[in-house]
């Protein structure tokens, strides 16, 4: 059951359960609790209430994409990197790549892996790659020459 504070803030549909309260700029509902003098995601907080606690270092993926639903069956703890890769994202949308951008596969022997700063790693085409650094090791042989 829900405490009526929070109760009165939920719109009931017959999908999603809409926030009606503070919103953050990034469209998640939000609240603030007295109890822990903190505010909290209006999804975690509803969670928490009628479903049980959030393992440390998991979070909540929205199944239905809408932001503002805080509808529990419509949500999954899971952690935050499944949660990345399950959203529109720049990492999940390149991690679902097939191919690459010259129609090369992303499979088997064609694919490989960079080390970028950061400690991020890139997938990378192997029959790209070996095209650039032959262009490349062509242009320095040119401006050898040239010298």
């Amino acid at each position: 059951m829900l405490p009526a504070i929070i109760a009165k803030r939920i719109q009931k549909t017959s999908k999603c359960w809409k926030w009606k309260g503070s919103v953050t700029l990034k469209g998640y509902g939000r609240m603030w609790l007295n109890a822990i003098k903190k505010t909290d995601y209006a999804h975690r907080i509803v969670y928490k209430l009628l479903v049980g606690p959030i393992a440390t270092g998991m979070t909540i993926d929205h199944l239905c994409k809408n932001k503002q639903c805080v509808n529990p069956k419509h949500m999954e703890v899971v952690s935050m990197g499944v949660n990345v890769l399950r959203s529109d994202g720049p990492a999940a949308v390149n991690s679902r790549k097939t191919v690459c951008k010259n129609g090369h596969p992303f499979s088997g022997n064609n694919l490989t892996f960079h080390n970028r700063p950061g400690g991020h790693v890139k997938r990378v085409c192997r029959q790209c790659w070996n095209e650039y650094a032959r262009n490349q090791r062509r242009k320095q042989t040119r401006s050898f020459r040239t010298e």
